[in-house]
């Protein structure tokens, strides 16, 4: 939105300017706002049970094939985009961005 291309706008010269060193410092109190909500439990969850501890639950899964499916391909269709994008050819990537595009309307 608006405020992801203000911060474009601001950190992109910055960069230019003074390095990546002082936009990481200038950013990072950004950053660790997400922490303090944590810290002081604003943010409950239920606490997963011992015998489900460290084991891949596929019942959401189960209940929105669909989506997932649909969350799947989009994110192979990026992983496409991004490699055709290494290759440099702007056509390739035009008929690859057209190509998925409508395979994921259909």
């Amino acid at each position: 939105g608006i405020g992801g291309g203000l911060v474009n706008c601001v950190v992109g010269p910055l960069n230019d300017h003074y390095g990546a060193t002082l936009v990481f410092w200038l950013c990072l109190p950004f950053a660790c706002q997400a922490v303090v909500p944590v810290l002081l439990g604003w943010l409950p969850e239920k606490r997963v049970p011992a015998e489900k501890n460290n084991r891949f639950d596929t019942t959401k899964i189960k209940e929105r094939k669909g989506l997932f499916l649909l969350a799947a391909v989009m994110a192979f269709g990026a992983i496409g985009l991004a490699a055709i994008g290494l290759v440099g050819i702007a056509w390739v990537n035009l008929l690859y961005s057209v190509g998925a595009s409508a395979g994921l309307c259909v």
